[in-house]
């Protein structure tokens, strides 16, 4: 992480006047950017686990397991259909999977998925302008 700005700090003071007691927080911000370098000829390398489904937030969870050396940022393309109708599309937020690590990518639907079996594919899309892709295809059952 490399910080590049100090900000000023904030102190905030709460007074316990039963203890005679004076509690103080200093909070001081830092603005910086996460910052990746590969050295060497390594790579990631992607394989799609499974899919989830939470019906309380209508999210499905893309389970993406990251076996290789490299940590990646992917930008999930997806499409949801069920029988041979496309129910939903779009396009997931840039999320980072670490080497040798397994990350859940969010796939935000529109609508809550009915009781059924669907098929979400699509691409994992990384790199300049998103132009490298992996595609994906898995199955999924809502109860």
């Amino acid at each position: 992480m490399l910080i590049t700005e100090n900000l000023e700090a904030i102190i905030e003071e709460q007074t316990d006047e039963t203890r005679n007691f004076v509690l103080r927080t200093t909070i001081v911000p830092q603005i910086g950017v996460a910052v990746y370098v590969r050295k060497g000829d390594i790579y990631h390398d992607l394989d799609i686990v499974n899919v989830r489904y939470n019906p309380e937030s209508n999210r499905l969870h893309l389970l993406v397991r990251n076996s290789g050396q490299a940590s990646v940022i992917v930008q999930p393309e997806w499409v949801i259909s069920q029988g041979n109708q496309e129910i939903q599309s779009g396009r997931g937020v840039d999320t980072t999977v670490i080497a040798e690590k397994e990350r859940l990518v969010n796939i935000n639907s529109n609508q809550p998925l009915e009781p059924g079996d669907y098929k979400l594919y699509g691409n994992l899309a990384w790199g300049v302008n998103r132009n490298n892709k992996i595609p994906f295809s898995v199955t999924l059952a809502v109860p």
